[in-house]
């Protein structure tokens, strides 16, 4: 009995990893819904950031699975009392558990380090582009950032340049403590 109990214990550990696909479809779905709504939620803005975006809901899904092999291992068919678990089969999850959340953790510091260094360069690259719209206008030549290769558009150039200077008149009117100072360069 104990191990078919450990097999059955390692079976859902393996589907809990992906290592074997959800049988049920309704468990599927659940965790596509859930998966979904976390990649979502972390904004991922490139193929790498939605790859670690997924891997981490995914592990997060794991987590949340695995309250309900820990409780199994209590429930005693036709019984008023729980059982008592074999020390291994707690330990097999408790050692799964920390395996996921460090999986987590190291990529949600991956994901972190890619969207600041996409949200770094997606910002010197609208400076650039700022730059270039505004010399584009002071001689009086056509702009187009696409032929420039920059992602943006003129809308979004013209208004990010209208806000440098306005930020460029607060400062030169009022001092720099009046502007706000995520505002300040």
């Amino acid at each position: 009995m104990a191990n078919k109990k450990r097999s059955t214990i390692e079976s859902a550990l393996n589907a809990l990893a992906g290592k074997i696909a959800i049988s049920r479809p309704e468990d599927a779905a659940r965790q596509e819904s859930f998966v979904s709504e976390v990649v979502k939620q972390l904004d991922a803005g490139t193929a790498a950031e939605l790859s670690l975006a997924r891997s981490i809901a995914d592990a997060r899904w794991s987590m949340e699975r695995l309250a309900d092999v820990e409780n199994s291992l209590f429930y005693e068919p036709d019984s008023v009392l729980p059982a008592l678990p074999d020390p291994e089969d707690l330990l097999l999850i408790q050692t799964f558990r920390e395996r996921l959340q460090e999986q987590v953790r190291r990529e949600w510091d991956a994901l972190s380090r890619a969207q600041e260094a996409r949200k770094a360069s997606r910002k010197r690259d609208l400076e650039e582009a700022v730059e270039r719209y505004n010399l584009s206008k002071m001689r009086n030549l056509h702009f187009n950032p696409e032929t420039d290769g920059f992602g943006f558009t003129i809308a979004q150039i013209a208004a990010s340049s209208d806000l440098k200077r306005r930020l460029w008149e607060a400062r030169a009117l009022h001092g720099p403590s009046t502007v706000p100072a995520d505002d300040r360069r």
